[in-house]
């Protein structure tokens, strides 16, 4: 085992405390932003657009991706592969600053992703 990384025992799983939603956070802690005001902004913008329901075909569909891309020498995130699974399945463009769509996912799964002049 390497240095610094943390020991599990089996069956054990480390706990996270995730902010909600609507920007709240009980345990006085924000996972993944550090400005808690941006994700309640965030939050208001997007109240207004219904969810995406998320299928069993959808996480299928992305671990189909993960083993095409790994098998081409692309690693990336179970998230990032959903989010390529979602969009493909409803023939949605993909709207992200984040470069590793454009360069490595985008060329081989086909994904149609929105250009940012």
């Amino acid at each position: 085992m390497r240095a610094g990384k943390p020991r599990y025992r089996l069956g054990q799983r480390p706990s996270l405390r995730m902010q909600g939603y609507d920007g709240s956070d009980p345990a006085g802690t924000t996972l993944g932003h550090s400005r808690g005001g941006a994700v309640s902004q965030a939050a208001e913008l997007f109240a207004g657009f219904s969810e995406p329901g998320i299928d069993v075909a959808d996480y299928e569909q992305a671990a189909r991706m993960h083993n095409l891309c790994r098998a081409r020498g692309i690693a990336g995130s179970a998230i990032d592969f959903l989010i390529c699974a979602v969009a493909q399945r409803r023939a949605w463009h993909i709207f992200t600053t984040n470069r590793d769509f454009e360069c490595f996912y985008g060329r081989v799964l086909e994904l149609k992703l929105y250009a940012v002049a």
